[in-house]
């Protein structure tokens, strides 16, 4: 995603100051999940496990699921980012998807993994939060 954000996403969205999500569509698109992942892993592996999640839970073509790099404007991400992280746009999409969160693991590889997310703060945040809301 790293590469993704560098060579297409930035790219594609710097002229018209918006998410790719603005990009592609016109219709307001409410997260139905909020997925939880590290920039690092493989697309195609990142993809195939929204597939297998959406087939597992019977989900229709037209849910929506919040990626940050693709709702978050990657030029003006200091308007996403706040001191207090429940004004973020994270915990707002996770608040939004009624904190139902699919957390994507990667394998041990030579440079990383396996679970990378569980050493990342943001994804530590995220999951903090469910599980916040949970006992509440």
């Amino acid at each position: 995603l790293y590469h993704l954000n560098d060579w297409v996403i930035r790219p594609a969205t710097k002229r018209p100051g918006c998410s790719m999500v603005e990009l592609l569509t016109l219709r307001a698109q409410l997260p139905r999940w909020f997925i939880s992942h590290w920039w690092g892993e493989p697309i195609m592996l990142f993809v195939k496990c929204l597939e297998t999640h959406a087939q597992f839970r019977d989900l229709d073509q037209d849910v929506a699921f919040w990626v940050c790099a693709y709702a978050n404007r990657q030029h003006s991400l200091e308007d996403d980012i706040s001191e207090d992280p429940k004004q973020t746009s994270f915990y707002k999409a996770l608040a939004l998807a009624k904190f139902r969160v699919l957390l994507i693991l990667d394998q041990k590889t030579e440079h990383n993994g396996p679970g990378t997310p569980f050493s990342r703060i943001w994804c530590a945040y995220e999951e903090s939060m469910c599980l916040e809301q949970a006992a509440s």
